[in-house]
């Protein structure tokens, strides 16, 4: 986990990754966010609304995407 961002009663989990091949930036999104629904990275939010945001950077590109604890992944 990379950060948690409250912001009243939302919470903001983080995950970045790092690559080095802007063609797998999706990949790295996906990582992120699957990485903090396989290690529950949000449990101890759960009093919190949770939003998931999963950031990449691969060379020059940046992606993002946020998702929800009930979001398929």
């Amino acid at each position: 986990m990379n950060a948690v961002l409250i912001i009243d009663d939302l919470a903001i989990v983080v995950e970045i990754k790092f690559g080095k091949n802007k063609n797998n930036i999706g990949d790295l999104v996906d990582k992120a966010l699957n990485q903090i629904k396989a290690n529950r990275y949000y449990e101890k939010y759960l009093d919190h609304d949770l939003v998931f945001l999963g950031v990449a950077f691969a060379d020059k590109e940046v992606k993002c995407e946020f998702s929800e604890l009930n979001d398929e992944f």
